[in-house]
């Protein structure tokens, strides 16, 4: 056990992340890790699933389900997006090339 971390799960627990484990497909960098969207973003971000039709196919790709409380393993769906851009996204979509 020497170099391995020490933890208090029980069995069915560590099947279950055993098997995220195994079906892991990236890790966040510690760069990457965050605690997400702070503070009530402004509301001319915030859009209903009603007005999702004013948007065309590349807006719409920007639009992430906005949450905005959090139960112990889920988040209910309401019918809340948000705008989510991140600088990359800013540069590559939106600013032109010079």
């Amino acid at each position: 056990m020497l170099n391995k971390p020490i933890t208090f799960i029980d069995q069915t627990c560590k099947f279950v992340l055993d098997k995220i484990e195994n079906k892991q497909n990236f890790t966040l960098r510690d760069n990457e890790v965050a605690q997400g969207i702070v503070g009530a973003p402004d509301k001319a971000f915030v859009i209903t699933e009603n007005g999702l039709s004013t948007f065309n196919e590349d807006e719409l790709n920007f639009l992430k389900q906005f949450h905005t409380s959090v139960k112990r393993y889920f988040t209910e769906k309401n019918n809340k997006y948000i705008f989510y851009l991140t600088k990359k996204i800013l540069i590559v979509y939106i600013i032109p090339p010079i």
